[in-house]
């Protein structure tokens, strides 16, 4: 998740050591308890949608760029829902921290907690691109629109995420008295950058650019589809094109992959316009925390409630992309089905058949 003050870190500042918060303010705990399983739940739901739009994309042929970082969304999604919501979260319910194994893991483990998420964030802003690109700039598009474009983004975007996380492994390391992972090692960063430049950082990197990003691409692209729509129906009134046949449409019908990209379109938005909602609601609460000064116990308490929220948001952030795709998407619906159905495989190889041989009927008939 984006990293916020955790308790661990000001339990020694806080001057009561021998009371926990929970033990004063037990409906507080209960409430955090009871986000912590809706996280959990979210979590998993999250994790089996993302391996869904994983198999379906993986049947997809001659898919554009942004049919692939559909799958590089949903893979990275799958990751950071994994670590933060099974390993981060369902683990300690059942009494079980794995980064309070080893020095190691424990490094890792934050390392990987904090670059993932925000990666997720940077493959939505760049899936948002792609598609904007792909309508303002369509014949372009078309020429260089492919799914290596997504690779090399997408290993950028993790390069960049290794800078932006680089001084976890650094830092984080069990408790000698506590065993509790924690950032006790000061040796190559510094207490400055991590509690007074690091805030910034992750303010700007995790919040502010990509939430710019995402509503800007989303903006554009809902203006240019607008105008589009709008030289579309003046072409047609000049034309006296008011109600066209039925084989008029079919000669202007666009071909199936161009059918898909403009699914992808609206998913798209959907999913840039929600990502922007609920990473501006992170943001704020990222910021509350970083600027509290935690000096008792309902200050620690409260600061738990807000982490427990911004743990649920990012949760939801990267589990709702699938019910996205069902809903706004009628192809990506009917790939699921045929997911569980035999018979929709043979179905569409029957239309596919079918088709052909229309085509090859109209030919000779035409000879």
């Amino acid at each position: 998740m984006v990293n916020t003050t955790s308790s661990n870190d000001y339990n020694e500042d806080s001057g009561v050591n021998d009371i926990t918060w929970e033990e004063v303010y037990p409906s507080i705990a209960l409430f955090v308890m009871g986000m912590d399983i809706w996280n959990t739940v979210l979590s998993v739901i999250g994790c089996i949608g993302n391996i869904f739009v994983l198999l379906i994309i993986s049947r997809w042929k001659l898919m554009s760029s942004g049919a692939a970082f559909m799958y590089s969304l949903a893979l990275t999604d799958f990751l950071s829902l994994f670590w933060d919501g099974i390993i981060d979260e369902l683990l300690p319910l059942l009494g079980f921290v794995l980064t309070d194994v080893h020095n190691i893991i424990c490094a890792a483990g934050k390392f990987f907690n904090f670059a993932s998420t925000v990666a997720s964030y940077y493959l939505t802003v760049l899936f948002g691109l792609d598609k904007c690109l792909a309508v303002v700039f369509p014949f372009k598009y078309r020429e260089y629109g492919k799914p290596n474009v997504c690779i090399v983004a997408t290993l950028l975007v993790y390069l960049a995420m290794v800078a932006y996380a680089f001084y976890a492994p650094f830092v984080y390391r069990l408790d000698p008295e506590t065993g509790v992972c924690k950032p006790i090692n000061f040796e190559i960063v510094t207490p400055f950058f991590l509690y007074d430049v690091r805030p910034y950082i992750t303010f700007t990197f995790g919040g502010v650019v990509p939430i710019i990003g995402s509503f800007l691409v989303t903006g554009i692209t809902v203006l240019k589809l607008r105008q589009n729509a709008k030289n579309r129906v003046s072409r047609d009134n000049q034309q006296g094109i008011a109600f066209p046949t039925q084989e008029q449409s079919s000669k202007t019908r666009p071909p199936q992959q161009s059918r898909r990209d403009a699914e992808i379109t609206r998913q798209m938005l959907v999913v840039c316009f929600l990502f922007g909602c609920l990473a501006l609601f992170n943001s704020v609460i990222v910021r509350i925390n970083f600027s509290v000064d935690v000096k008792t116990l309902r200050d620690e308490a409260m600061v738990r409630v807000r982490d427990r929220f911004l743990s649920c948001s990012l949760a939801l952030m990267n589990s709702a992309n699938f019910f996205i795709y069902l809903i706004f998407g009628k192809k990506f619906r009917a790939d699921f089905v045929n997911l569980f159905s035999k018979s929709g495989d043979v179905n569409s190889q029957i239309t596919s058949t079918g088709n052909k041989n229309a085509t090859a009927n109209r030919q000779t008939e035409s000879k």
